[in-house]
């Protein structure tokens, strides 16, 4: 993986990354599909095992993104925290 550029900004305290996970609701999951990317928003489940993060997300045993986990060997995710609905006249 490509470390990040902005070294001084990487949030490193496990106690800090539970937080943030703790905060959020949605869990959006990135697939490479062909020449395009398939993204789909999913609710999830989570936990720390031996250290390591562990994610759960809704799904069936099959379908286009278990099609797509099989095919490529990986998939991306995003997290959201901390957005609100900002109104416009």
């Amino acid at each position: 993986m490509r470390p990040m550029r902005r070294q001084d900004r990487a949030v490193t305290d496990p106690e800090k990354i539970q937080a943030v996970i703790d905060a959020c609701e949605v869990c959006r999951l990135g697939f490479q599909d062909g020449r395009g990317v398939y993204v789909v928003p999913v609710n999830f489940g989570h936990t720390v095992e031996g250290g390591r993060h562990i994610f759960y997300f809704h799904g069936a045993a099959e379908g286009r993104k278990v099609d797509l986990v099989r095919r490529n060997g990986w998939a991306g995710f995003e997290l959201d925290t901390g957005y609100r609905l900002q109104g416009a006249e």
